[in-house]
């Protein structure tokens, strides 16, 4: 992935394969997302979140560059949590072999080690519709990232 490869394709375009929830709070908080449109793997950690009149809070999460294969290595190390719900799963970190568990939080973290941050921050409320997409470079962290990008309200969409 490259900045471009997100950037050239409108986020409402944007088509998931399949997403790994591991922080699900009224919604997901971080994560790993499939996208086949543009193909790419990343790593979705919340950054803000407010809350809206239809229940689904609304987010804005950093984006990291998956490195190569990580993706696949998590799916496949929680093979004891069951067939992956699409697009959207919520694993259960439930198994009676403490091993499964060890070798998922492995791959977990070997995952978020490698992943390499980008200057991209997106809003989405479900890891499914994305709805908008910012190229931070250059800028420090902010207490409210929703008025600082200017989004307003949730939008019907």
């Amino acid at each position: 992935m490259t900045l471009g490869s997100l950037l050239d394709v409108v986020p409402q375009r944007w088509k998931v394969d399949q997403v790994i929830v591991l922080d699900w709070y009224d919604g997901p908080r971080s994560g790993f997302c499939r996208l086949t449109e543009p193909s790419v793997d990343i790593l979705l950690e919340l950054l803000d979140e407010r809350q809206t009149e239809d229940g689904l809070d609304d987010r804005l999460f950093s984006l990291s560059r998956l490195a190569e294969g990580t993706f696949d290595a998590v799916l496949s190390s929680l093979s004891f949590a069951g067939t992956p719900a699409k697009p959207v799963w919520v694993p259960l970190w439930q198994s009676c072999n403490h091993g499964d568990l060890e070798r998922a939080n492995a791959a977990v973290q070997y995952a978020r080690a490698l992943a390499l941050p980008t200057p991209l921050v997106t809003r989405t409320s479900d890891c499914v519709r994305f709805r908008g997409i910012w190229n931070l470079a250059a800028l420090g962290k902010r207490s409210n990232w929703f008025s600082f990008l200017a989004v307003d309200c949730v939008d019907s969409a």
